[in-house]
């Protein structure tokens, strides 16, 4: 045997779009992973990734991690659970943002960029509609909030945000 096997990056990297777990069945990654168990020293996790591969269970991780980000919108900590891999780890709200620092980021200056190429100013902004679920994400609407104003953000519309904006729009356009 030739001592510890690390899993290599990439795999984990295809583990964020569950839509790739099932590339990972290739006969190749298989027998990388087998290498990867015989040289583990936590054979419990890298047994549940075999598994999660082996099983096509990319789905279900994406839902069990999107149903706590879902909750952690409302809640400061919730559990990723997948009982068939055996699965439960305690999530923070805290935690999470500290995850997705570097997208909170890259919104702020698009919201820069943005308003400059417009050659417009936050505070000429009437109202914010915010769309798709990441814009339930609290640090995202906070920081929406500090830019424009929490009284400017539309809320309960995030899923048809787009159409209300249209609406709004034409209203202002056509009367």
């Amino acid at each position: 045997m030739g001592g510890e096997a690390p899993v290599p990056a990439w795999l984990y990297g295809h583990l964020r779009r569950w839509h790739y777990l099932s590339f990972l069945k290739e006969p190749s990654t298989l027998r990388l992973l087998d290498r990867v168990a015989q040289g583990t020293i936590d054979p419990v996790r890298i047994s549940r990734l075999v598994r999660m591969v082996g099983d096509d269970l990319g789905l279900p991780l994406h839902q069990a991690v999107e149903g706590a980000k879902v909750r952690l919108s409302n809640r400061e900590s919730d559990r990723v659970a997948l009982d068939a891999i055996e699965l439960d780890l305690p999530v923070t709200r805290v935690g999470f943002e500290s995850w997705i620092a570097d997208d909170l980021t890259a919104i702020d200056k698009v919201l820069e960029d943005v308003l400059a190429r417009a050659g417009v100013a936050a505070g000429d902004i009437e109202r914010v509609f915010a769309t798709g679920g990441s814009s339930l994400v609290p640090a995202v609407r906070d920081r929406l909030a500090a830019r424009f104003g929490r009284d400017k953000l539309v809320g309960g519309e995030e899923l048809t945000s787009v159409a209300w904006g249209l609406a709004a729009r034409a209203k202002q356009v056509y009367g």
